[in-house]
């Protein structure tokens, strides 16, 4: 288990989308959907969301907005994966985990996050 200031600093890794070994950086710049990357991401959003949640006075508002950037890019990536005109394609994407869990896993935490904002 991480602290919030290394959870934090995963956000933040993953918002430098040059830093090896996030899922960011293998989504966007290897074009690969790691599965166990992005669980690892989300557990440790949430986690660190249901701490400002319980701890207004710690909210870091640069960490939010840096969450909702992450979702953001991920979304945009998925879409151009299905631009027919768009030649990045993304490998190891799997559409039905997408549509069963991962879309709903990041549209929740977009919420939450806004509720914090």
């Amino acid at each position: 288990m991480y602290s919030v200031k290394e959870i934090e600093q995963i956000v933040l890794d993953n918002r430098n989308d040059l830093i090896d070994n996030t899922f960011c950086y293998e989504l966007f710049e290897k074009r690969v959907f790691d599965n166990s990357l992005f669980e690892e991401l989300i557990f440790n959003i949430n986690r660190l969301i249901e701490y400002y949640r319980l701890n207004i006075k710690s909210i870091n508002k640069d960490i939010l907005k840096s969450i909702l950037w992450i979702i953001e890019s991920i979304f945009k990536v998925v879409i151009y994966h299905f631009d027919p005109f768009d030649l990045s394609k993304i490998n190891d994407f799997k559409i039905e985990e997408w549509n069963t869990s991962y879309m709903d896993q990041l549209d929740d935490i977009f919420n939450q996050t806004l509720k914090l904002i």
